[in-house]
């Protein structure tokens, strides 16, 4: 009788659950709940930037001290602190008012401070920073980012014209960070650079002088009636 009993509230409990609808967001440790005072966003920096090539994330950058960028930031926690079942989708940050490499990395450069993304397996797409956690919920859980179209390529921060800009801000403020290779990589193509170019420099001069020294030597015309 006491079986019964039991089955029949867990039944009455259990009425109207869909487990297939996905309402909240898991972080990477593949659980929901935390509180906001835990570490549940990844800090990203320029040793660290690559990991969101990789799965699917949601990626705010702006500056940490404004006012806009930490109420777009509380409206991320509330979403990873969301009820459960969740997604399993990352949540990373990057604080734009300390001088790094980042800004060129992701093109911020516009009048604009906040710039959010939603990343999955290397796609970059913007989204509006006039979000709340459950507008960005209802884009998650209905796939709605689908709609968006990913950056440009030549904006990708793995694309020639993003590297080549990183390596420019490197060389004029002599900013490595921890990533030895980045000045090896650098010194290494400059060198390649200036030797490639020297030579065609050095085969231009050369065809042009030629070139000016055969003009100079006509061939002589034969003077009428002198084999007559």
């Amino acid at each position: 009788m006491k079986f019964l009993i039991v089955m029949l509230v867990l039944i009455s409990h259990g009425e109207g659950w869909t487990p297939s609808k996905k309402t909240g967001l898991c972080t990477r440790t593949s659980f929901c709940g935390r509180g906001i005072g835990d570490d549940i966003v990844t800090k990203i920096d320029e040793d660290n930037w690559m990991q969101l090539l990789e799965a699917e994330w949601l990626f705010l950058l702006c500056p940490e001290t404004q006012t806009d960028c930490q109420d777009l930031n509380l409206n991320l926690y509330r979403l990873v602190t969301g009820s459960e079942p969740c997604l399993y989708v990352g949540v990373a940050f990057a604080d734009l008012s300390m001088p790094s490499t980042l800004r060129r990395r992701f093109s911020a450069f516009d009048r604009e401070t906040l710039y959010l993304y939603h990343v999955i397996d290397g796609h970059f797409r913007r989204l509006s920073s006039a979000q709340d956690h459950v507008s960005l919920q209802n884009l998650l859980s209905e796939e709605a980012w689908e709609e968006i179209r990913p950056v440009p390529f030549w904006k990708h921060p793995t694309s020639t014209r993003i590297c080549l800009s990183v390596l420019a801000y490197r060389l004029a403020t002599g900013y490595s960070g921890q990533c030895y290779r980045v000045v090896t990589y650098t010194i290494a193509f400059l060198i390649a650079g200036i030797l490639t170019y020297s030579g065609y420099a050095i085969y231009i001069l050369w065809c042009s002088i030629t070139g000016r020294y055969n003009s100079n030597k006509k061939p002589g015309h034969p003077v009428r009636g002198e084999h007559e």
